[in-house]
Order: C-alpha cells, then sequence, then structure tokens
C-alpha cells in the first residue's frame, strides 16, 4: 500500500456506508469558511482524486478496493458515472 497525501495510493480502500453518496465519491460541494461567513466550495471526491493521480502517473497502475459496497445504495453513489464504468 503507497499513500499520498490525499490518502491516494496505488491500491486504496474504501469502505461504503449506508450514509455515503455521489457528493463522497464522485464529486460535491461543501462548505467553507469565508470572513464573511459561509460559502460553497466544488470538491472531488475520492474516485475523481485517484483518477487524476493515474492519469498523471500513466505508467503506473492503481487499484480503488470498495469493501461493504451492498451496504451503500450503488445508484446514489455512482451516479449516471455508473454507465461509464462499464465494459460494454
Amino acid at each position: 500500500y503507497i499513500e499520498t497525501g490525499d490518502g491516494i495510493g496505488s491500491l486504496t480502500l474504501l469502505t461504503f456506508h449506508p450514509s455515503y453518496s455521489y457528493e463522497d465519491f464522485i464529486e460535491g460541494f461543501r462548505p467553507t469558511g469565508t470572513g464573511n461567513g459561509l460559502s460553497l466550495r466544488l470538491e472531488d471526491g475520492i474516485f475523481k482524486r485517484i483518477c487524476r493521480e493515474a492519469q498523471a502517473q500513466p505508467k503506473k497502475r492503481f487499484l480503488l478496493l470498495i469493501d461493504e459496497i451492498n451496504r451503500a445504495n450503488v445508484a446514489k453513489v455512482f451516479g449516471e458515472i455508473i454507465t461509464l464504468l462499464e465494459a460494454d
């Protein structure tokens, strides 16, 4: 297991839970504090961060291992991206 500062390595282990969502996995808006209150910032999820790392290091192999995938609502977590991940 090799890990970078983002918790991403050549092998990344992720455990799904019932409240896991698209915003956690792919991308979503997160509140951030500013001098005048709160604002929303679009933040990449673990999947996009792994994809970006793999793109930056094309000769290296990356594996995302999802544990307890059946605990999450798969359609809610993957959203429309599930059609892009299918082989056909």
